[in-house]
């Protein structure tokens, strides 16, 4: 509360056990369209955690305009997804 004093001290509303995929299973690394120094890390539950010290890397040098020095090229971009049908539960090929 001293490190926040606006901050209500009691939660309006608490979850756990919270599970996030993405229809591919991959995670989501990339900058939000239109805002370059936003970066969207999701999509990873269940095995996020144990890859969190090269996924906060990525998303700083994101975040930074700087060349990441794992490179992952579009694998965990939010393009890839943009297609999938609502309501889909894996990933497919666009149709033509």
């Amino acid at each position: 509360a001293t490190q926040f004093p606006g901050l209500e001290p009691e939660p309006f509303l608490s979850q756990n056990c919270l599970y996030t995929s993405t229809p591919d299973h991959d995670y989501i690394l990339d900058r939000v369209p239109g805002f370059d120094a936003v970066v969207l890390a999701g999509g990873g539950s269940g095995h996020a955690f144990k890859m969190g010290p090269a996924i906060g890397e990525l998303c700083a040098c994101l975040a930074l305009g700087r060349e990441p020095s794992l490179q992952v090229g579009k694998k965990f971009s939010l393009q890839r997804l943009l297609s999938v049908p609502p309501g889909a539960t894996s990933w497919s090929a666009p149709r033509k």
